[in-house]
């Protein structure tokens, strides 16, 4: 992300030839697809996250002296998802 910022800013940004748009393009989708992956990656560790909490709330059913250990579990998952995304929120 860093290189394509520096490579608009150099090869782009004072450019007034007539390839400039083109040039433009190519940088700015190349960041959009950077964007884009990371947000996918972000969204794949908060669904690992929930299934965690999850699966430690499971284990206090089948094993009540793992009480301890998943109450820690569980409050870090919380501590890790402490900002939802809209759709994760509360609804009412």
């Amino acid at each position: 992300m860093i290189d394509l910022t520096e490579k608009f800013r150099q090869t782009v940004l004072d450019d007034e030839g007539d390839d400039a748009l083109a040039k433009c393009n190519a940088i700015t989708h190349a960041i959009v697809d950077v964007g884009g992956n990371q947000d996918e990656l972000a969204g794949e560790c908060r669904m690992v996250t929930k299934v965690l909490r999850q699966r430690a709330g499971l284990l206090v059913a089948t094993n009540p002296q793992a009480a301890e250990m998943a109450a820690e579990i569980r409050s870090r998952c919380q501590q890790v998802l402490r900002n939802p995304a809209v759709h994760e929120g509360a609804r009412y």
